[in-house]
């Protein structure tokens, strides 16, 4: 709560006011341990969050004996360890309303030493049920993937969208007698008999480029050195939205019925249950979807309560305020700020995948569209000592696209540019137009990408080590979601790049039907 010494009576009741109303809209509950003479202080927020009255007081004991026999431990864990080390402390815990229910908690804090000795924690607690319920029940889905993989009477695989394998179940490690992990990427290929590998790859690969089912037979070395003929019958799999996530594959050993006259019951057999596999796969993916969607919308409301009354208290809303408080509440606010950029960036990607963008389309000047942004950073560039080029032959370039979000596009592969390059070096981006499409390249003399980095680059999640990635920062979804609109646009992308060298990134969108 904001104090200060000179506020008067009925200025003190307008801070706390507007701070308690603060964390009722953002539903957080705030406590202080003064280690020193062990008194202990909680907001009528954390009270109720912990299913308690409103003016229910507590003992520091008594707040750590509300968390589960087995988190209150957890709980004084993490805060001695911030005392030890002087920082803040984070966890996500168990509490046991007084009616038994259990609910999930997360608590975050901070200690606050004075000549080296701590003298007091402050912390915040807030309800998390929905995030976790979401959380757990994908854990039990992949969990139930991964129970009915391994106790299928078929042996089964997965790949990734890159064609590399990502997962085999249990009955092809036995069968094999191979460990876990070694069959993964390319591994398999070591029990495949040398003369059908060749065959074997071809059909998959042709398989993989068409996105088609395939089935194909040869010979998978046993575990006691025999070769079997196996039946592998491979599917394409997709989320939701479309997106292409690789194939999911099932095989038998046919062996003994290669020339019998019960073969087609087997394959029928091996099709059905390669259908199930698939559906729990998209599934799975569903799961994934909807549980970012529900826990981004949960937490964007809260910050931006928050958001709103730091920014309040910071303009002296509530009274006049001292540096010390200033520079805690400025601390706040820039955490803040970049909680909601992570939690916008995992809302454009939920939405994108969910088939939620709907672009709305205007005729619109490029070269005016790139000016715009360029000027937008200038005064970043100009921080960072970085000269921007700007290349168009035609004076004027229109074309029928959603601006704003073609606008999002350019300024997020532009801030990248200049944030992967050095001091003192260039940015160019070129514009032009052929025949059938209009052509934006955005080059810079950065960093670079590594050639076995650069396939994982528009892939969720997704992050490439290098120098100043550390203190870039990013949530690795910008540029998954740039190529999510710039396909919604009929257009492509593609990056050249070398290591200390820098890197282009080059779009292109067709001009017809984009007129």
């Amino acid at each position: 709560m904001p104090y200060n010494k000179h506020m008067s009576t009925r200025e003190r009741q307008i801070s706390n006011d507007l701070a308690n109303l603060a964390l009722s809209v953002s539903k957080i509950g705030v406590w202080e341990w003064h280690v020193s003479t062990d008194t202990f202080a909680c907001s009528d927020g954390l009270n109720v969050l912990f299913g308690l009255s409103d003016n229910e007081a507590l003992t520091y004991e008594q707040f750590i004996s509300l968390f589960q026999f087995d988190d209150g431990p957890k709980m004084e864990q993490a805060i001695y360890r911030a005392m030890e080390n002087d920082q803040i402390f984070s966890a996500e815990l168990r509490i046991v309303w007084p009616d038994g229910s259990l609910h999930w908690m997360l608590c975050h804090g901070q200690v606050f030493p004075k000549r080296d000795k701590t003298t007091k924690v402050l912390g915040t607690c807030m309800l998390i049920d929905k995030r976790k319920r979401a959380e757990i029940k994908l854990h039990e889905s992949e969990q139930r993937f991964r129970n009915m993989a391994d106790t299928a009477p078929v042996l089964i695989w997965v790949s990734g969208p890159t064609g590399l394998l990502t997962y085999f179940n249990k009955p092809w490690l036995n069968f094999t007698g191979r460990k876990p992990g070694e069959d993964l990427g390319t591994g398999w290929k070591e029990v495949i008999h040398p003369d059908d590998l060749h065959y074997c790859t071809l059909v998959y690969t042709t398989a993989f480029k068409n996105r088609e089912p395939y089935r194909v037979e040869y010979r998978v070395r046993r575990y006691d050195g025999k070769f079997l003929w196996m039946l592998d019958k491979g599917v394409p799999r997709y989320s939701k939205n479309g997106e292409f996530l690789g194939f999911v594959g099932s095989m038998i050993e046919v062996e003994e019925i290669r020339s019998s006259k019960k073969r087609q019951q087997e394959l029928e057999e091996v099709n059905r249950k390669l259908r199930q596999q698939s559906e729990q796969l998209i599934e799975i993916s569903k799961s994934k979807d909807e549980f970012i969607s529900l826990a981004s919308h949960q937490l964007r409301t809260p910050a931006t309560g928050v958001k709103q009354y730091i920014g309040m208290l910071m303009d002296g809303y509530a009274g006049e305020l001292n540096t010390d408080q200033i520079t805690m509440l400025q601390t706040a606010y820039e955490s803040n700020e970049r909680q909601l950029r992570i939690i916008d960036d995992l809302l454009k990607v939920a939405h994108v995948d969910a088939g939620q963008v709907t672009l709305i389309k205007s005729s619109t000047d490029l070269v005016q569209l790139i000016k715009s942004v360029l000027d937008e950073q200038a005064d970043k560039f100009k921080q960072r000592d970085q000269k921007v080029v700007f290349q168009h032959i035609n004076r004027q370039i229109t074309i029928k696209i959603d601006a704003e979000r073609m606008r999002m596009v350019l300024e997020n592969l532009i801030d990248n540019a200049s944030k992967y390059t050095p001091q003192g070096k260039t940015i160019s981006i070129t514009l032009e137009k052929d025949i059938d499409n209009i052509i934006i390249s955005i080059i810079d003399q950065g960093v670079g990408i590594a050639k076995k980095d650069t396939s994982k680059l528009f892939q969720k999640f997704s992050r490439i080590d290098n120098p100043l990635s550390t203190l870039v920062g990013g949530t690795g979804l910008g540029l998954y979601w740039v190529k999510k609109i710039i396909l919604l646009h009929n257009g492509t992308i593609d990056v050249e790049s070398k290591l200390h060298r820098g890197s282009t990134f080059t779009f292109t969108i067709p001009r017809r039907n984009n007129k």
